[in-house]
């Protein structure tokens, strides 16, 4: 019997990672390889942005925080723009309107 999952190695923060993928599921390997390189982007960017700038050097423990912190941002903003119940209120009530204005 063939094995249906394989595994997939992610290098983040000096640390490896093993990830175990559906075989076949190109999707979710590209989508873990992307959050994989946009986490090591992130980091870079937090360590230039305050390396010496009077602060302390930043270890790779609070790197990944501020990266956390960034991303769980992103995601929450997403999440909030995505709201599909605002979107069906407004729906629901150009349909009264609509349904009002075509019984005149």
């Amino acid at each position: 019997m063939e094995d249906d999952t394989f595994k997939i190695h992610l290098y983040i923060a000096d640390e490896d990672f093993f990830v175990e993928l559906k075989r076949n599921d190109q999707q979710q390997e590209a989508l873990y390889r992307q959050a994989a390189r946009q986490i090591s982007r992130l980091m870079n960017a937090y360590r230039e942005k305050y390396h010496g700038e009077g602060a302390a050097e930043l270890d790779t423990k609070r790197l990944l925080a501020m990266t956390a912190l960034h991303l769980a941002k992103k995601n929450l903003e997403v999440e909030a723009n995505t709201d599909d119940s605002r979107c069906l209120t407004v729906v629901g009530q150009l349909d009264e309107e609509l349904k009002r204005y075509l019984k005149n």
